[in-house]
């Protein structure tokens, strides 16, 4: 949908229509404004009860005075609105973009009750900068097919309905319906990548291809095509890999395959195991160092919050095991204290 009508939002979610509870992430922005009033204006057809929810990461001196607003904002629409505060305080060097978002997930994922709805306020703009930013990051076909608009989350599902709906008709709407809306003062950073793709290089490409948001849009959805075909040829062919102890690979029927089908298969068998995905470089070790080793070595290879190692033919995957002590380390210990085991 190129403009933005209430009616349509109520189609994209008739097919959830079983849904106890329906959250808004209302971040009190211009795109989440929208989505709450719309939401609100034909409450009545959404599946479950409509509420909202707010994430005060804590990361903005003004962070509260955003958390009041929105919850003036729901009292006006009566609309139950719960606030989350997180109060995050990044590690130095690490993205604050990055541990903002896992937070907010994490918080969401905590939410959400069997069979609930999470609706996000990502649009077409959103997702053609997502997918340039998976471009550029070199990420296969499934960052490359950006943002879906349903995923499972937690219990319950994402929803994303105005994903076909861009920036500039939100607005279209928020004036015509006389929001108002807080502006995050980060959002103008260009330091920050999407910030900078956003007020730097896709006006530049506007200039030249006016629809370039529509036309990246397309392509994630192709992606999203590619990437859908893969996994499931990748969980047809995991029924027939597994390994003789449980959650295992069995590595001989694994180095059969097609290289190609080796990797698609690894990603899906390493997120059923809730571990993030490799990336390319570990992934190629795995399988240039792991596979072929010899049956009696003791490969590992290793990323952020996950190891992979070989025991005989069987690939494990597992979470990291903690540090031994270093021999100066002092442990205080009782007689008749219990020891903790680890069954190898």
């Amino acid at each position: 949908m190129s403009g933005f009508d209430p009616v349509q939002l109520a189609a994209r979610l008739a097919a959830f229509a079983s849904a106890p509870r329906c959250w808004i992430a209302f971040s009190g922005g211009l795109d989440s404004s929208v989505l709450l009033s719309a939401a609100a204006a034909i409450r009545t057809q959404l599946p479950g009860a409509l509420h909202a929810v707010h994430i005060d990461h804590g990361l903005h001196p003004d962070s509260g005075l955003w958390a009041a607003r929105c919850e003036s904002r729901c009292e006006a629409l009566a609309i139950p609105l719960l606030i989350r505060r997180l109060n995050l305080q990044p590690p130095p060097g690490a993205s604050i973009e990055a541990v903002a978002r896992a937070a907010r997930y994490r918080a969401f994922v905590d939410l959400l009750g069997p069979g609930d709805l999470l609706l996000t306020a990502h649009n077409r703009d959103d997702q053609a900068e997502t997918l340039l930013l998976a471009l550029l990051r070199g990420s296969g076909v499934q960052g490359l097919a950006a943002m879906p608009f349903a995923a499972p989350l937690g219990a319950g599902h994402l929803l994303r309905p105005l994903l076909d709906v861009t920036r500039d008709a939100l607005a279209v709407y928020a004036r015509a319906q006389g929001l108002d809306w807080s502006e995050d003062p980060s959002n103008g950073e260009t330091a920050l990548d999407r910030n900078y793709l956003r007020h730097r290089i896709l006006p530049l490409l506007r200039e030249r291809w006016p629809a370039v948001s529509t036309v990246l849009s397309r392509s994630a959805g192709h992606c999203a095509e590619a990437a859908q075909l893969s996994e499931r040829l990748a969980a047809e062919t995991l029924v027939g890999l597994r390994g003789e102890r449980p959650g295992t690979l069995d590595i001989p029927a694994l180095s059969r395959l097609d290289r190609s089908l080796q990797k698609a298969t690894l990603r899906l068998w390493i997120r059923q195991a809730g571990f993030a995905a490799p990336d390319a470089r570990h992934l190629d070790r795995i399988l240039d160092e792991t596979l072929p080793a010899r049956a009696d070595a003791n490969p590992l290879v290793a990323w952020p919050g996950c190891e992979m190692r070989r025991y005989r033919n069987d690939l494990f995957l597992l979470a990291p095991l903690p540090c031994p002590p270093s021999p100066a380390t002092e442990i205080q210990w009782s007689v008749g204290d219990a020891i903790a085991t680890l069954e190898l």
